[in-house]
């Protein structure tokens, strides 16, 4: 057994901004992996961003802590009905783009990695976990439930071959969404299915190791809420060791190095993503993803009905909002009339809709 002591210290080292060293990433962009994936997207956003905001058609798809919008409308000073109205709007396509631009980023832009490897080596779903899916296909929910509990690759997200190694990796969006929950669930899936990952790996593609990866698209070794690190020390007590904590920090293997896990965060998650046998060579990897999404959205917006989706949700919930009246005549209390004035009538309205259909 391993001592965890001491292990998160050495790996969460911050990364500090430094003008030259992004300047030298800069230069090292490729403008055709920046083409590449600023088309795939804007295909991407062209058709599903104008779909995603008409999908919410009332006002129940608006809902939020009433409590919340109240305080939030007050602080903002939002004081009239087309205010609140962008307020919850903005905020909502903020909130599902958070939820689902994760798929399109594993799905438009990973496969476009890595950049010298060539199809069908490139990052994509683990054929096994396809396999293990279509296996449920005919089934009852209560039955693919109960059966998806028996999953052996429903952790691993994206995979890919590079040079003699398979890259099994796990993807979260950011520096806070793992919970505990999911803590358990990624370290209880490593620990019990690590061994067949690696001699199906092996059977199969004929690599000689896999390398397993838990992988945060943004943030810094710094700035998460640990739950990575916690994976990783829990198999410290489950077969694993340290590779080497000052040459390899926080890269755990098991008895013969066949085996490797550790996490990838931010600039490094990028750069894993672009070169798996060497991330440092692809520090500039995540600059190509981010143009790329920029040219995107210049290009969308340019030829897509995007903020005429926007204008419409706009006008669907100020006038929602406007049908929401409240009661007349004595059964409403004159004192609220005196105490509150048009805004805050306003902002309760809209926290009242929190509680109905």
């Amino acid at each position: 057994m391993t001592s965890a002591r001491g292990f998160y210290k050495a790996i969460k080292q911050r990364r500090l901004y430094d003008a030259d060293e992004v300047a030298r990433w800069f230069a090292s962009v490729s403008r055709t992996q920046v083409e590449d994936i600023g088309s795939a997207m804007e295909a991407y956003l062209s058709v599903n961003m104008p779909q995603a905001i008409r999908r919410k058609s009332k006002l129940g798809d608006y809902r939020t802590s009433p409590y919340v919008l109240m305080a939030t409308a007050g602080a903002l000073r939002l004081s009239d009905l087309r205010e609140l109205s962008k307020f919850l709007v903005d905020i909502k396509l903020y909130m599902g783009l958070e939820t689902s631009f994760g798929k399109s980023i594993e799905s438009v832009v990973m496969s476009r990695y890595p950049s010298d490897v060539i199809l069908p080596n490139k990052w994509g779903e683990p054929i096994e976990k396809r396999e293990e899916f279509d296996a449920l296909v005919g089934l009852s929910n209560e039955d693919k439930s109960a059966r998806r509990v028996d999953s052996v690759w429903r952790e691993i997200d994206s995979a890919c071959i590079d040079g003699d190694r398979r890259h099994l990796l796990t993807i979260k969006s950011g520096t806070s969404t793992i919970n505990d929950t999911q803590v358990g669930g990624m370290y209880a899936a490593i620990r019990d299915h690590h061994k067949k990952w690696l001699s199906t790996s092996v059977e199969r593609f004929g690599v000689s190791g896999i390398d397993i990866v838990i992988g945060l698209t943004y943030g810094t070794d710094s700035t998460t809420n640990n739950k990575e690190n916690q994976i990783l020390a829990k198999l410290l007590n489950a077969g694993f060791s340290e590779a080497d904590r000052v040459r390899q920090p926080g890269v755990l293997t098991n008895h013969d190095g066949s085996i490797r896990v550790y996490r990838a965060i931010g600039i490094d998650y990028w750069a894993y993503v672009a070169n798996p046998e060497n991330p440092a060579m692809a520090q500039h990897a995540f600059l190509e993803v981010l143009l790329g999404l920029a040219l995107a959205l210049r290009r969308a917006h340019e030829r897509s009905d995007i903020g005429a989706a926007l204008n419409e949700r706009l006008d669907l919930l100020s006038d929602a909002f406007k049908s929401l009246r409240f009661p007349e005549g004595d059964s409403f209390p004159s004192w609220l009339s005196s105490e509150l004035g048009v805004s805050e009538l306003t902002w309760l309205a809209a926290a009242m809709s929190s509680f109905f259909d």
